[in-house]
């Protein structure tokens, strides 16, 4: 008859089998997840001078680089190629803004020098230079049917532009504050603006202000659209992103950064997305449920705080130690 004999194990067996077990298990987990839950870096490409705007082109093939020494650059970005340099602006006038037409066909640029100006993407031919200001022109905005140029000025001033001719449309003057940015809304009916700590709201068909609101405890940077037009967001010196209803200002949110909101930036394909920089990192965050998702380290020793998305949603553009250009790969 043959004895069977029971060895137990050891307790530290049983806790390198524990172990083993657990690893399996989450590999398992971790096989079910996405290859990437967060972006990663594509590539990055040097350029010649310090880089402190950008702008994609409508259809994502170009991307348009302002630089502070007064130069502006168009860039091809499957070959990662300069295709036009533009020459206009004052030299050493930091190009504050850049914007696309919606059909691509004209960049609109404003700059410390006082000045905007349109420019043909094809040959970079200088098309209008746009004098009306008396300050800074902080930033730039085509209406939705490209006819209309919007300019945000430090003159406390907003200048509607006719793209075709360059001609004076009208001005708005109602701030005592320098205007930090103008936007207008994906209907083309509405343009908001901030000035100081307070939003805008005009109303385009007669040129009335709609109203303000007033919910920021600091200077506001900067406003946004949703592209369903039913949402604006700011972002302001007091350390928030704030959410207001387009349609009357109306507050719906309010975001608390702990750190100043520099540039904000709506991923185009889910505006429940936003994009925070803060001179050093990229905050992703969910405006729907407030939540971060998560942190591109993406500066080193940098003030340019441009960050721009390639309109498909698939890639963000940012700045790196002012004279690199960095290209992330979305999840």
């Amino acid at each position: 008859m043959v004895q069977r004999t029971t060895v137990l194990p050891s307790i530290k067996s049983l806790a390198f089998y524990f172990i083993l077990a657990m690893g399996a298990l989450f590999l398992s987990g971790c096989a079910s997840l996405p290859a990437s839950s967060s972006p990663t870096l594509a590539t990055t490409f040097t350029i010649d001078g310090t880089a402190f705007s950008l702008a994609y082109s409508p259809d994502g093939t170009k991307l348009a680089i302002g630089f502070q020494e007064g130069g502006i650059e168009i860039w091809d970005t499957e070959s990662l190629s300069r295709l036009q340099t533009l020459e206009g602006h004052t030299e050493g006038s930091i190009i504050t803004d850049l914007a696309f037409s919606p059909d691509g066909e004209t960049l609109a640029s404003s700059g410390a020098d006082r000045m905007a100006r349109l420019w043909q993407v094809s040959t970079g031919e200088l098309l209008h230079a746009l004098d009306g200001h008396g300050g800074l022109v902080k930033a730039v905005s085509f209406s939705k049917d490209g006819a209309t140029l919007a300019t945000a000025s430090w003159d406390t001033k907003i200048n509607l532009w006719q793209v075709s001719t360059g001609e004076l449309d009208q001005t708005y003057d109602h701030y005592p504050n320098s205007v930090n940015d103008a936007q207008f809304s994906p209907n083309g009916i509405t343009l908001a603006s901030v000035a100081g700590n307070t939003l805008g709201l005009w109303q385009l068909s007669d040129d009335t202000l709609i109203g303000n609101a007033n919910g920021h405890l600091g200077t506001v940077k900067q406003v946004l659209f949703s592209s369903d037009g039913e949402t604006m967001i700011t972002s302001g010196d007091d350390r928030t992103v704030r959410l207001w209803q387009a349609s009357d200002g109306t507050a719906l949110k309010s975001l608390e950064m702990g750190y100043v909101p520099y540039t904000i930036a709506l991923l185009p394909t889910d505006n429940n997305i936003i994009a925070i920089n803060n001179g050093s990192n990229v905050d992703f965050w969910n405006l729907e449920n407030e939540e971060q998702l998560y942190t591109l380290r993406t500066f080193t020793n940098s003030s340019n705080y441009s960050m721009v998305f390639r309109p498909d949603g698939q890639i963000l553009a940012t700045i790196q130690s002012k004279n690199t250009i960095q290209l992330w790969n979305l999840p």
